[in-house]
């Protein structure tokens, strides 16, 4: 592994981990909709609102093959990149 794409991995881990500790704080301390919470002296409001779907509400009962598709589509960029690495230091000793 190179030194960027260890970059690029720790980066992602750690906006995937700000994601899930965020979606716990406010699980664990706002009211669902109605509710709201005003922040800044009312110039930020939050509500909490579930989702009941996967994405922008649609297949509820597809969250499962969405993810599968996400992981599929980061192994395909994945070994993609190595290809072009392999191509792109052929076509430089040309």
């Amino acid at each position: 592994m190179t030194r960027r794409s260890g970059a690029c991995l720790v980066i992602a881990c750690g906006v995937l981990a700000l994601d899930v500790i965020s979606k716990i704080v406010v699980v664990a301390r706002m009211q669902p909709y109605p509710a709201h919470t005003r922040l800044l002296g009312g110039v930020l409001t939050l509500q909490l609102i579930r989702n009941p779907g996967a994405a922008f509400g649609l297949g509820a009962s597809y969250t499962v093959i969405y993810a599968l598709i996400a992981v599929g589509v980061i192994v395909f960029i994945l070994r993609s990149r190595r290809a072009v690495r392999r191509i792109d230091r052929k076509s430089t000793r040309l």
